[in-house]
């Protein structure tokens, strides 16, 4: 089975419900493709990394499925904790190498492999088919064991919005029923809505790539002191990167005002005093303390 690059969907900041769409949960995991022929199984990351050995259970439940068939499935590696899909809980799964880790990793950090789309089938392409018939032929040869599941599907994504933000969950993820697959590409006929969090952050420092801003380190003020909480780069205008180039080596402190601050050796840093804010967008707290996935919304005057 020749190595496919699966489709992305484009990211939206709005929901506009159309009769023309098909809504499905976006689950915070890890992508996994599964390429199985005659009952043998190799799974791969998006960026074709194997990850056969590394979920076995799954592995043996699609050769039970699919024994003496051909096909490909696209989906996701989920791993809930404290009631939902945790990014962090399946990395713990997606990185091991041991097989004895691995092997007791199967009950002490349960999986479900969450199929979204089938691409191929006995010796078929199915990718120019319509995604409501590719959904239809992937509902009726997949049994919903506990490890492989059907991706649930919704008419009402004004529903399916709420449901996720009650739960805390990721977003949706919003789809043309008439839709083909586009291998490799990012393709409007998927969009997906995230539930980000926002909060106002203390500029602790900026991380400096060639003598110019690359992005910045913040903090929170807790109790008085400051607690460093991440990174951010996304949302800098190549303007705000100049002003700020500008602007940091003027008012350059003697040491971190930061916490514990990560970084990595040879990192070239300039820190602050905590006068600057900024408003920031993201996913969730990390079990570390810092933002996951951060985006500057800009700064407060």
């Amino acid at each position: 089975m020749k190595w496919i690059h699966p489709m992305e969907p484009v990211m939206i900041d709005q929901l506009k419900p159309s009769a023309n769409d098909l809504y499905q949960i976006k689950w915070d995991g890890v992508r996994i493709l599964a390429n199985i022929g005659e009952g043998n199984v190799q799974l791969y990351t998006r960026k074709h990394r194997e990850r056969t050995r590394t979920y076995p259970e799954v592995r043996a439940e699609l050769e039970k499925q699919f024994a003496g068939t051909t096909a490909v499935l696209d989906g996701e590696m989920v791993a809930v904790k404290n009631g939902k899909p945790d990014f962090f809980e399946v990395m713990k799964r997606d990185r091991l190498k041991s097989e004895s880790r691995i092997l007791r990793a199967v009950d002490s950090i349960p999986v479900c492999y969450m199929v979204f789309d089938l691409l191929y089938l006995d010796g078929t392409w199915l990718t120019d088919l319509p995604l409501a018939e590719r959904l239809k032929l992937l509902e009726n040869r997949l049994e919903n064991k506990s490890v492989v599941r059907c991706c649930p599907t919704s008419d009402d994504g004004e529903s399916l919005w709420r449901f996720t933000e009650e739960r805390g969950w990721e977003g949706i993820v919003i789809k043309e029923r008439s839709g083909v697959y586009h291998f490799g590409r990012k393709h409007p006929t998927w969009r997906k809505l995230k539930h980000f969090r926002r909060l106002e952050a203390l500029v602790a420092g900026c991380l400096l790539k060639g003598g110019v801003v690359h992005s910045l380190l913040l903090a929170v003020e807790e109790d008085g002191k400051l607690r460093w909480i991440g990174r951010a780069a996304s949302g800098l205008t190549s303007r705000d990167l100049s002003l700020l180039t500008e602007w940091c080596r003027s008012q350059e402190a003697r040491t971190s005002p930061a916490v514990h601050a990560s970084l990595l050796p040879g990192e070239e840093v300039v820190w602050l005093p905590p006068v600057l804010k900024v408003k920031v967008k993201f996913m969730e707290w990390s079990p570390d303390g810092t933002l996951r996935s951060p985006v500057i919304l800009g700064f407060v005057k």
